[in-house]
């Protein structure tokens, strides 16, 4: 529910489309726990594939998870950023935040457009 609340909220006010903006969360281990339909399709994948994963274990471009994961980290240490992203031969306008996960867990939510 929390969630389902968390990304109807984002939506609104931030001009998010859920069903063709790549969202996901990942955890304070930057593992994923949750993808939409759109990012697996990016990168012709089930969730079950993805799921429990790090960029490294099936992304392919280098400087891509570099970049990820340096942005992971200042999320991490600020709470937000919004900047752009290259993968794909793509440019994304991303947002990431740092989110509270319940139990005193903290975690990173996505969206990139």
């Amino acid at each position: 529910m929390y969630q389902s609340n968390l990304f109807t909220f984002l939506k609104n006010i931030l001009d998010i489309n859920l069903e063709k903006d790549l969202v996901f969360i990942k955890d304070i281990n930057f593992k994923y726990i949750y993808v939409n339909d759109i990012f697996c399709q990016l990168f012709n994948l089930k969730p079950e594939e993805i799921i429990g994963k790090t960029d490294n274990d099936f992304f392919l471009d280098e400087v891509a998870v570099k970049n990820c994961y340096e942005s992971d980290l200042y999320v991490l240490k600020h709470s937000y950023i919004l900047h752009e992203e290259k993968a794909f031969n793509r440019n994304f306008k991303v947002l990431k935040l740092k989110i509270n996960l319940g139990n005193d867990k903290i975690g990173l939510l996505c969206f990139a457009k």
